[in-house]
C-alpha cells in the first residue's frame, strides 16, 4: 500500500472513530436522561401517602350506665352544661331510653370521669366500660381498603414505567460496549496503519537521502 493510500486508509479511520465517539455521546446522554426519569419516578413514590390500617384503640368509646330503680340498664347518650344552672343539676342528658333532656347531677373523680349521676334526687353509681364504636371502626377499613388498593395500582404502575426505563437503559448500556469495542478496534487498526505510514517515511527519507 502507497503512501497517499495509506494516508487516506488513516484520515478514514480517524472520521470513523469521531462518528464512533460522537454515538457514543449520544448513548451516555440517552442514558442520563433515563437515569432522570427514574429519579423523578422515585421521588413520585416518597411524595406517596402510604395507607395505615386504623387501629382499634383509635374508635373505642367509653360509656356510663347505670341501672335504675326500675332494675332497667341506662346509658348516656348525650350530655349538655347548662350554662346558668338554678340548683345541683349541672347537665341535661338523653340516654338510651329516653332520647329528651333531663336535668342531671354529674359527679367526677380527680381524672374527670364520671363517677355518679342523681335524676330526679336519686343518686346511682355509673359504671364505666371501653367499648368498639364498630361502624365507625367499620367505615374507616373500608376507607383504609380503598386507599391501599389506590396506591398499590400507583406504585404498579411507576414500578411497570421503572422496568420498561431499565429495559431501555440495558439495550442502551450494551449498545455503549459494543461502540466501545468497535472503538478499541479502530483505534488498534489506527496504530497499525500508523506505523506503515512511519515506515513509508522512513523508506522515502532513505530513499533520498
Amino acid at each position: 500500500m502507497g503512501l497517499a493510500a495509506t494516508q487516506g486508509r488513516f484520515l478514514g479511520l480517524t472520521a470513523r472513530k469521531s462518528n464512533v465517539e460522537f454515538e457514543g455521546q449520544q448513548v451516555n446522554q440517552a442514558r442520563t436522561a433515563l437515569s432522570n426519569q427514574s429519579a423523578n419516578y422515585n421521588t413520585q413514590t416518597l411524595g406517596m401517602n402510604v395507607p395505615v390500617p386504623p387501629s382499634a384503640t383509635q374508635f373505642t368509646k367509653t360509656t356510663y350506665s347505670w341501672t335504675d330503680l326500675n332494675n332497667v340498664s341506662n346509658v348516656i347518650s348525650s350530655l349538655t352544661p347548662i350554662a346558668n344552672p338554678t340548683g345541683t343539676d349541672n347537665y341535661n342528658i338523653t340516654t338510651t331510653t329516653n332520647t329528651t333532656p333531663q336535668p342531671a347531677y354529674i359527679q367526677r373523680d380527680s381524672t374527670g370521669r364520671m363517677t355518679n349521676i342523681t335524676i330526679a334526687n336519686v343518686p346511682y353509681a355509673l359504671t364505666v366500660s371501653n367499648d368498639l364504636d364498630e361502624a365507625s371502626y367499620d367505615q374507616a377499613m373500608q376507607k383504609y381498603e380503598y386507599d391501599k388498593d389506590i396506591y398499590t395500582k400507583n406504585i404498579d404502575d411507576v414500578n411497570a414505567k421503572l422496568s420498561v426505563l431499565q429495559s431501555q437503559d440495558k439495550g442502551l448500556e450494551l449498545k455503549l460496549k459494543q461502540l466501545d469495542t468497535e472503538q478499541q478496534a479502530i483505534q488498534t487498526e489506527m496504530d497499525a496503519v500508523s506505523k506503515v505510514i512511519d515506515k513509508n517515511i522512513e523508506s522515502t527519507f532513505k530513499t533520498f537521502g
